[in-house]
């Protein structure tokens, strides 16, 4: 689905990610489980663009469902180049997450149970991203620090087009809009903070992690 001409969101079930399509050239916003960049090669060719044409991911945080298939789009295109924050790239860098999941009882099963679908190999990161930082897309896009979720956790906003890329710092439900909480969360407080923080901004799309806003 293109969202405003030039913004596309790829999803499969309860997985999304985004491209942002200027001049030729592409950049793809998270990667979703490892089992998924067939899935983003396909839209590509769908859509009539091509894997050579991608030449960033920006990676919101170390979570499997969102850097699980960056090793294997770079194996399709190794000139590809990979944007996180420092606290991520650490955690992609060793194949891990940024944080330990929390919980107990039943919520430690599904912890445990779902935890191999989830399971990244050591991945390359080539760029740091710092908060405040412009990125020369969408008339300027900017890095938002939205920790809470995990410690290192980006968000990419374009005022000039109200487009915010939230990763899960945004919890979608419907039409419901949460700042993330539960097991998955490593701050709950910090979560709150940088939820309202983006919500101020009065975004007029906002593309999460697991859900489309608009």
């Amino acid at each position: 689905m293109e969202i405003i001409p030039g913004v596309f969101v790829i999803s499969s079930t309860i997985f999304y990610q985004y491209l942002i399509a200027e001049s030729g050239d592409l950049t793809l916003i998270d990667t979703g489980l490892p089992n998924n960049a067939g899935n983003i090669a396909n839209y590509l060719t769908q859509n009539g663009f091509k894997i050579d044409q991608v030449k960033r991911i920006l990676i919101t945080h170390a979570d499997g469902d969102h850097y699980g298939s960056v090793n294997a789009i770079l194996e399709m295109n190794p000139l590809i180049r990979v944007l996180t924050s420092q606290i991520e790239a650490d955690a992609m860098r060793a194949g891990r997450s940024s944080r330990e999941l929390k919980g107990k009882g039943f919520t430690q099963l599904v912890h445990k149970v779902s935890a191999p679908l989830f399971a990244v190999k050591p991945t390359r990161v080539d760029e740091i991203l710092q908060p405040g930082q412009i990125l020369p897309f969408l008339n300027g896009l900017e890095v938002l620090d939205t920790k809470g979720h995990t410690p290192g956790h980006i968000s990419f906003y374009s005022a000039s087009t109200g487009m915010l890329f939230s990763g899960d710092s945004i919890a979608i439900s419907g039409k419901e809009l949460h700042p993330s909480k539960g097991g998955n969360t490593w701050d709950e407080e910090l979560a709150k903070v940088s939820f309202e923080k983006e919500m101020a901004l009065n975004p007029k799309y906002i593309c999460g992690g697991h859900g489309f806003y608009r």
